[in-house]
């Protein structure tokens, strides 16, 4: 007799439904995983922020902005004061934008988050963070003074005649150029052609600072010729006229 093929099929895994109890105990374990993943929340640091000119003089309205967006603009004492979301050790890029009449230097910058603690227990200080905006005009004055043969001379600056001087030989002029510019001083002496030297002129160079420029000049006059000397005529010999004795 010949014994029929047995088949053997895999029965189907029973799927097992969460009791209604069981899925109020895994919601909050699913809360704690995904909490535990996205790590701890970012810790708020106050920034105290101060800009300055030259000698120290406060710059209003100068734009401040951290990671890209803008925190705000300072005071009209220079000032500004704002929070920075970060972890303790972060290094937060900052941009300057100062006001017109001014430029940044430097323009970027990096605040460290850092907790400083107050003395006897107070509250964490502000962290305190010094930029500067430079004036792009610079504020020059050319002190002008002639003495010697002559005291009333045109001035000329960059070959330009912008004044002259007065009865005592002293002109001063303002300029208001930009950090790094270079200018020409000379006097015209095209109205005498002895005085000595003739269109002196000195090149002057202004710094990232106000200053002031003196240019002096002593002019001469060619010593004049002296008067051919004399010639002495030469004393006529005496004549001795014999006497005749008797």
């Amino acid at each position: 007799m010949k014994r029929a093929a047995v088949q053997l099929r895999a029965l189907p895994r029973p799927v097992l439904l969460p009791t209604p109890g069981a899925a109020r105990l895994l919601l909050p374990l699913s809360l704690l995983v995904s909490s535990a993943c996205a790590g701890p929340d970012p810790l708020p640091f106050v920034a105290h922020f101060s800009v300055q000119a030259d000698e120290k003089a406060p710059v209003a309205g100068a734009q401040i902005s951290a990671r890209g967006k803008l925190v705000g603009s300072t005071n009209a004492t220079g000032e500004l004061q704002a929070r920075l979301l970060g972890f303790e050790g972060d290094r937060v890029p900052i941009t300057l934008a100062c006001p017109t009449g001014f430029a940044p230097s430097p323009a970027d910058s990096v605040v460290i988050l850092r907790s400083v603690q107050g003395l006897g227990g107070e509250e964490r200080k502000p962290i305190d963070h010094a930029l500067a905006c430079q004036p792009t005009k610079r504020d020059a004055v050319v002190l002008v003074h002639v003495s010697g043969a002559t005291a009333s001379l045109p001035v000329k600056i960059d070959g330009a005649v912008v004044g002259q001087t007065d009865g005592l030989g002293f002109g001063h002029f303002y300029l208001r150029p930009d950090p790094g510019t270079r200018f020409e001083v000379a006097l015209d002496t095209s109205a005498n052609d002895k005085l000595m030297p003739q269109n002196p002129q000195q090149v002057f160079q202004v710094e990232t600072h106000d200053d002031v420029f003196v240019f002096d000049r002593e002019f001469k006059l060619p010593a004049k010729p002296k008067p051919p000397r004399k010639k002495r005529a030469k004393p006529k010999p005496e004549v001795h006229i014999p006497i005749r004795l008797n």
